[in-house]
């Protein structure tokens, strides 16, 4: 009946009542406003938690970071507890310098710098929970080399011929080895995938690495890997993870998409308890695969937390023309796993990139040379303008034709300024200073000596490395004595005498003959320098070119003078990430900055107002070694936007029809041109540019 109806009331909740409470508003500073467009202010007053930044090509990431910093120094956050990694020892000086601009604050209280460089801060910290002294040396990659050489060496002794041709080269079990641990994956597991030659012999090489472990630890260094492991190991570790995660609140990652399994791993268990972690990449620039790079943790960074992950898109580019980006947008949009967006800019209108064939490499070489006058001609310098590759050997042919043109060049390559022999050489003097165990250095010095061979040198080590400090066994042992029985003659005594007198007056402490703890050594540049004196002499003898060196080195001593102490120098030394570029040709009676030469790869991160891509052909561009898989596939795409975003006003794409070669990529007479040109025809976004040839009468 009417009136007489069931009455149904909400259910009361059991529990106590909640209220959702929102973070409170935050009075944003004009600085912040005037400085930051409305994306890159989303992400630098981000308040709390786990937060992804997606910063396209040239959309001020490096600013985000920097303002990061500063937004979280000012409003309260103690800038001992911020933890900022980056992939190169530059960026992280760049961002702390701008910071410091910005904020008040110290670059010595921030922890700012690689993932090698967090990682040591921490580690001599807290060695001892990891069984290492706290004076631990790093191994670069040659001395890692040099060891596994050693150590192959001696385990292949008692294989027959056969079996010794079998077996890896040093090069390999230390790549096999570093692969396993960045990738974190088993030794059998690298060798199925990347070395399938080495089948069969996963025991034997397991035994080598063993031994490459414990000869480490004997030595009391550790590679860069080592360096990732243990440092991953302290966070994981119940009291010493604990006491890490109380120290660090908020864990800022640079150019993440360039990540391995271990860097992923450590960002997230520092970020798991932090009050923030913010980490900022662009997944159409992950190139770096062929390192141990993963795209996913990029892509799959929004699953790792428990606690929302807010996700921040910049995409407004502050380099290229809209013409270059229409490119850009058009060729990347075609790649699957990713996060989409397209890149705008306010930059006013340009050229659109230009497309142009070529009979021959040759003619190729002769256009590319005869464009870059033009436009230095037209006001753009030889130094604002770049010529990018697939592969290193693409330039050779260029090379030679920049030298008919009369044109500089510099080509970005080479390998580290602290890895060069010489400095190796230098350092060496150091490193047994600071860790007197360490075998590698020792072996470098003595060896330098004339008349010290491996030999002479084994008898020396055997003699001072088992007491308990070979650097002061070593300054007081009769040198006739400790070569017994070796057949060198007595000048060699007196330049192992000259070397005990150095390390007497730089390391011992002259009344009690114990070596001089760390902080009464003199400082790291006049150490080096008194070693640099001793050292000349033999430089001379080993090297054809001195003098070239000598200033190399005198650079170095420069270097060490900006550290307090000999033991920050070395921690810096063994992780930096300094190149010396292979220069080109340099034109007499001028000053002009050369033309710059690069792989894709190692132009990424830079930028130039012209821009050429040559070589744009299938199988060179994408590589062939690619096509059969898609994930390969998609890298190779956003290795070619890479390429394109480099450009600030005008793209030059070229490729030669004609592959005088027979047999290279492909093995094709003809080239055809690039798949990536193919799929974004119809999106009209490059015209073509054709070649006239004028004919002299």
């Amino acid at each position: 009946m009417p009136g007489n109806e069931e009455k149904h009331f909400p259910q009361k909740p059991s529990g106590p009542r909640t209220f959702k409470m929102k973070t409170a508003p935050v009075k944003v500073p004009e600085k912040y406003k005037k400085e930051l467009n409305d994306e890159q202010l989303k992400a630098v007053t981000h308040p709390g938690g786990p937060a992804l930044v997606i910063a396209g090509a040239g959309s001020g990431k490096t600013r985000v970071l920097t303002y990061r910093v500063a937004w979280l120094v000012e409003n309260g956050a103690d800038p001992r507890g911020i933890v900022l990694v980056t992939f190169t020892r530059k960026a992280a000086d760049e961002m702390v310098s701008r910071v410091e601009k910005l904020v008040a604050v110290s670059r010595d209280t921030l922890v700012a710098g690689t993932f090698h460089h967090v990682a040591g801060v921490f580690l001599r910290r807290y060695a001892k929970h990891v069984d290492y002294q706290q004076n631990f040396t790093i191994l670069d990659r040659d001395d890692q080399e040099q060891l596994f050489k050693k150590l192959l060496g001696a385990h292949l002794q008692a294989k027959d011929d056969a079996m010794k041709q079998r077996f890896p080269a040093a090069t390999h079990l230390s790549d096999m080895y570093s692969r396993a641990i960045n990738l974190q994956r088993g030794l059998a597991a690298i060798v199925a995938t990347s070395y399938p030659q080495y089948k069969g012999l996963e025991a034997d090489i397991e035994a080598i690495i063993g031994h490459y472990n414990r000869e480490k630890r004997r030595q009391n260094a550790m590679d860069f890997d080592d360096m990732l492991v243990h440092f991953l190991a302290l966070i994981r570790k119940e009291n010493v993870g604990d006491e890490i995660r109380k120290v660090v609140k908020h864990v800022l990652v640079d150019e993440y998409q360039d990540v391995n399994q271990i860097q992923a791993d450590i960002v997230l268990e520092l970020g798991r308890e932090a009050k923030s972690v913010m980490v900022v990449g662009d997944d159409a620039q992950a190139i770096y695969a062929f390192r141990g790079s993963e795209i996913r943790h990029i892509l799959d960074f929004p699953k790792q937390f428990t606690r929302l992950v807010e996700t921040y898109y910049l995409v407004e580019n502050y380099r290229s023309t809209p013409e270059i980006l229409a490119l850009a947008n058009a060729s990347i949009k075609h790649n699957k796993k990713q996060y989409p967006k397209e890149l705008r800019t306010v930059n006013p209108p340009g050229e659109k990139p230009a497309l142009v064939q070529c009979e021959s490499k040759d003619e190729e070489a002769n256009f590319i040379c005869q464009y870059v006058l033009q436009a230095r001609d037209q006001g753009v310098p030889l130094a604002e303008q770049a010529v990018l590759y697939r592969t290193a050997y693409q330039s050779q042919l260029l090379e030679k034709t920049l030298l008919q043109y009369n044109i500089p060049y510099e080509v970005r390559a080479g390998i580290r300024f602290y890895e060069k022999a010489h400095i190796k050489d230098l350092l060496c003097f150091a490193f047994v200073v600071q860790n007197p165990s360490y075998e590698i250095a020792w072996e470098r010095i003595l060896t330098l000596l004339p008349g010290m061979g491996t030999r002479s040198t084994e008898k020396v080590l055997q003699a001072i490395l088992p007491s308990g400090n070979p650097l002061v066994t070593f300054t007081t042992a009769n040198a006739p004595k400790l070569l017994e029985g070796s057949r060198i003659g007595k000048a060699s005594f007196e330049h192992i005498k000259q070397l005990q007198s150095l390390y007497r007056v730089l390391s011992i402490d002259e009344v009690t003959g114990a070596a001089l703890p760390e902080d009464k050594l003199i400082p790291p540049g006049p150490f080096l320098d008194a070693c640099l004196k001793f050292y000349e002499p033999y430089l001379k003898e080993k090297y054809k070119d001195p003098a070239d060196r000598l200033d190399d080195l005198k650079e170095l001593v420069g270097l060490a003078g900006r550290y307090a102490t000999l033991a920050t120098f070395l921690a810096e030394v063994a992780i930096s990430e300094t190149f010396v570029g292979q220069s080109g040709m340099g034109v007499p009676d001028t000053e002009e900055r050369p033309i710059v030469l690069s792989t894709v790869h190692q132009a990424k991160g830079l930028e130039w107002t012209n821009v050429h891509v040559m070589g744009v052909v299938e199988d060179m561009f994408p590589h062939s070694r690619s096509k059969a898989n898609e994930d390969d596939m998609e890298e190779e795409r956003r290795l070619f936007y890479v390429a394109c975003t480099r450009a600030k006003k005008q793209l030059v794409l070229s490729y030669s029809v004609l592959n005088e070669q027979h047999g290279g990529p492909g093995r094709n007479l003809i080239w055809k041109r690039s798949s990536f040109i193919d799929e974004i025809e119809e999106d009209g976004v490059y015209e073509p540019l054709l070649i006239e040839h004028e004919f002299e009468a």
